[in-house]
């Protein structure tokens, strides 16, 4: 079975998503910031009238910016029934990926690159890493870390 995914980059690192949960790609997004919320909350959008939290990935990921990179781009997401803007540096094709070229991430990885990280599809000269992009609203939040306070 084929399964679409948009790939992107933070960094170093390329990710991909199911294609199937992306709602829109949009670039430099006005971002306003938000007091008191997330340190990898890099504030919200208003998309035509609705206010998105925009995370800003290098942050959550734990990946340093490249200061030469001066735009983001904005990948426009549904979440648990919420938009959300996972702010990245590049976004590239979308690649039908046959199963056979994924692989799990290993029992050792440890948390939160193992809550992060679905796998790995193993492509010609680098590994695509399937984030997932579900457990930016986790069932439960952390109390230490809201997305965004009231």
């Amino acid at each position: 079975m084929y399964v679409d995914y948009l790939t992107f980059t933070v960094g170093q690192l390329f990710f991909g998503i199911p294609s199937a949960g992306v709602l829109e790609i949009n670039k430099n997004l006005e971002v306003t910031p938000v007091p008191g919320s997330a340190k990898f909350v890099k504030g919200l959008i208003n998309l035509r009238g609705q206010l998105v939290p925009a995370i800003n990935m290098h942050k959550y990921l734990g990946v340093e910016q490249d200061q030469g990179i001066s735009q983001s781009i904005s990948i426009i997401l549904s979440v648990a029934g919420n938009l959300v803007s996972l702010q990245v540096d590049a976004v590239g094709d979308i690649l039908p990926l046959h199963e056979s070229t994924f692989e799990s991430v290993p029992s050792n990885l440890s948390e939160p690159s193992s809550k992060l990280i679905l796998g790995g599809h193993k492509l010609s000269g680098k590994l695509l890493l399937v984030f997932d992009y579900k457990q930016i609203f986790p069932q439960e939040p952390h109390a230490n870390q809201p997305l965004i306070t009231n």
